[in-house]
């Protein structure tokens, strides 16, 4: 019965292509396209519901639960706790259920000065959606991003993996 609930939330949502491109000492893109069961307005809920599917370990309180984000033009995707506050990015264009654009740095980045564009495109299937993720950084070459390129890819890819089965099944483990 586990085998069957394991391969059931497999076919839920599932990677449909990840690259990493452009990668230099100042700057690279990230892309992850991603399929869910989930249509395009699911993925738009769970997409304004950060805190409920973001990984835990890739936040600076060490509780997702501390982040939001407003999903609209100037709005933050933020975290918030105790006396502390960050802003990830700030939304510059959103389009519901279909595109949401945002300019920032995450995590270490942050604090080089790099600018980044991230951006959640959701594209409607016959079987639910698909979720295309892409992360355009540049900075000064001194930091070498094409050191960060890959851990990058890698901590975006699981996020975007987690919002497709978080729309799909209230859940962002795969396999719940």
């Amino acid at each position: 019965m586990r085998a069957v609930i394991v391969v059931a939330s497999c076919l839920l949502s599932s990677v449909v292509s990840a690259k990493t491109e452009s990668v230099s000492a100042s700057g690279f893109k990230v892309i992850h396209e991603v399929a869910s069961t989930a249509d395009p307005a699911k993925v738009w809920k769970s997409l304004g519901r950060i805190g409920r599917w973001w990984d835990p370990q890739h936040t600076w309180s060490g509780d997702a639960r501390n982040m939001h984000i407003d999903l609209k033009a100037g709005g933050c995707f933020c975290e918030t706790w105790k006396d502390q506050s960050v802003e990830h990015t700030r939304v510059i264009w959103a389009h519901k259920n279909a595109r949401l654009r945002m300019l920032g740095a995450f995590g270490p980045l942050q604090a080089w000065g790099v600018s980044g564009v991230a951006e959640f495109v959701i594209m409607p299937t016959d079987t639910g959606s698909t979720i295309v993720f892409t992360y355009n950084v540049s900075g000064d070459a001194r930091f070498k991003l094409d050191g960060v390129a890959a851990i990058v890819d890698q901590v975006l890819g699981t996020q975007v993996q987690r919002l497709a089965n978080h729309a799909a099944t209230g859940s962002p483990d795969a396999g719940r």
